[in-house]
């Protein structure tokens, strides 16, 4: 499968939760291994977060992923609405299970 094809579902969570990702950076972490951060925006507060995974994207799975960044998105004040959050994790269920 192509490179763009595994980034683009990882974008697409993130915009279906109604935010945009406006940057990755892959950077060395604390501790020495390699980590992606991303540069999301709330398009309607025009608010801009770094959100550190932790790991590279590609080493999460899309439901890993999702929780990841829900929480770092939490601690950063910026919450997710439980509404949009149970649609997101209903479409990768289905996903998964067309798969």
């Amino acid at each position: 499968m192509a490179r763009g094809r595994i980034y683009s579902r990882y974008r697409m969570i993130v915009t279906a939760l109604g935010l945009k990702e406006l940057d990755v950076y892959r950077v060395k972490g604390k501790d020495g291994r390699i980590v992606d951060v991303l540069r999301i925006m709330d398009p309607g507060t025009g608010k801009v977060v770094l959100v550190d995974l932790e790991a590279p994207r590609e080493s999460l799975s899309l439901e890993e992923f999702l929780a990841r960044l829900v929480k770092k998105l939490e601690d950063a004040g910026m919450p997710v609405s439980e509404r949009i959050l149970e649609r997101v994790k209903s479409k990768l269920l289905s996903a998964s299970t067309k798969s």
